[in-house]
């Protein structure tokens, strides 16, 4: 079972990865995942150090090129995944999710 949960704010040290909702010439930008053969939309790991803000501009310019200096927040959701996910019986991760502005 996956719950999502969404929040106005959260602590900067829970935020394990960013999300970039991108569009080009009015259609959605995916990337195809490497590891799991899946299309998905730009983001990833925060590094150590890092700012959240900037993980979200190096996983857009990794995973697509795009150099975006304006990246608006759209929302923070946690995802708990419950008995299943990677032989864990519970996981949760932390999302920044961005939107280009």
């Amino acid at each position: 079972m996956t719950i999502v949960n969404f929040y106005d704010e959260v602590d900067d040290a829970l935020l394990r990865f960013a999300v970039i909702i991108a569009t080009s010439e009015g259609k959605y930008v995916f990337c195809k995942h490497k590891a799991r053969n899946t299309w998905e939309v730009p983001g990833g790991h925060r590094e150590a150090g890092e700012m959240i803000l900037d993980t979200a501009k190096r996983e857009l310019y990794e995973e697509t090129g795009i150099q975006q200096k304006g990246l608006d927040r759209f929302c923070t959701c946690r995802y708990y995944w419950l008995y299943g996910y990677r032989n864990t019986p519970f996981h949760s991760c932390c999302y920044l999710i961005y939107r280009i502005s």
